[in-house]
């Protein structure tokens, strides 16, 4: 295995969390891809399980489950903390793509009935838009190309949102994923049937039946789509080729960056592997992490217990 030079960094993440202190410096440690690293923080604004990570020019985002969503200056100037109608009932309830877009997937219950909705946050200011109601269903992923956001919804409906109407793209089997890299665009519905798309119009391209049953985690990278289950990682090529990944061990996030697919293992750390599906990197944390973000060469990572740090990776 090929050594990665890689840096950790403590984050500088808890302005404002003390009476008028100022933020701590943060330490950059360097040590090999083997080696134990620590230095992750949770934000004392975190209050419950977090359920999105996302990151944009100036801040990093965090969405709980019970739907309130933190942003975190990366200069450490203070958190802000905002609560949003509804909950999240997916596995990844924020989404960000084109500069200036970053979407919340949530779902409001009121009298019985619940409602998908999606929450647009201007990445500059914080603020969030006027909802977007998606109908009575829960929206479970949704992936950003160049114009439009795409949602896969659990009632089997894909939608597109650009800045019009919602369109209704297809109806089938209930969808649980959506991901997109360039001119790729997928869904993984709940019987594992992996569906490559026009990534202009949405369309059905082809179909790969019953590849990737219990998809947990899922991502559009290098010419394939990366798709986790409770026992495996697979590889999948548009023609329906089928790799399977060796990292050994339960995989729970996906995220390309800095040209390699970077792996979450809430038993062990982070692991990278090349485009070829090759282990190129490991790093073992003293966290079980959950949430990875991609900021040019930089790794995000938030645990499933909220603590959040960040992995330079060096070329």
């Amino acid at each position: 295995m090929r050594r990665a030079a890689i840096i950790v960094t403590i984050l500088a993440l808890l302005a404002g969390c003390g009476k008028g202190g100022e933020p701590k410096a943060g330490a950059t440690p360097s040590f090999t891809p083997t080696s134990e690293a620590g230095g992750f923080v949770r934000p004392p604004a975190l209050q419950g399980e977090p359920c999105g990570l996302e990151v944009s020019e100036s801040d990093v985002w965090i969405l709980t489950c019970s739907g309130t969503l933190l942003r975190l200056p990366k200069g450490g100037a203070g958190t802000e903390a905002r609560h949003l109608e509804g909950e999240v009932l997916s596995l990844d309830g924020l989404v960000a793509g084109r500069p200036g877009r970053l979407w919340a997937l949530l779902s409001v219950e009121a009298k019985g009935v619940r409602t998908g909705k999606l929450v647009e946050i201007d990445p500059g200011s914080g603020e969030p838009g006027s909802p977007l109601d998606v109908g009575a269903s829960v929206p479970m992923s949704a992936a950003q190309t160049m114009n439009d956001l795409w949602v896969a919804m659990l009632d089997g409906r894909f939608l597109r949102i650009g800045d019009g109407p919602v369109h209704e793209i297809d109806r089938g089997a209930p969808l649980i994923w959506a991901a997109s890299a360039t001119s790729e665009l997928w869904t993984v519905d709940e019987a594992g049937d992996a569906t490559l798309r026009d990534a202009t119009t949405g369309e059905e391209r082809s179909r790969i039946a019953g590849i990737v049953p219990e998809a947990i985690a899922v991502a559009a990278a290098f010419g394939a789509l990366w798709v986790a289950t409770p026992s495996t990682l697979e590889r999948i090529t548009p023609t329906g080729q089928e790799q399977p990944v060796d990292v050994a061990g339960t995989v729970n996030g996906i995220e390309p960056c800095g040209g390699m697919v970077w792996l979450s293992l809430p038993d062990f750390g982070v692991r990278s592997v090349t485009a070829q599906g090759v282990v190129e990197a490991e790093i073992r944390l003293d966290i079980a992490p959950r949430y990875l973000a991609c900021d040019d060469t930089t790794l995000w990572v938030l645990s499933e217990d909220g603590r959040i740090g960040s992995i330079r990776i060096a070329s």
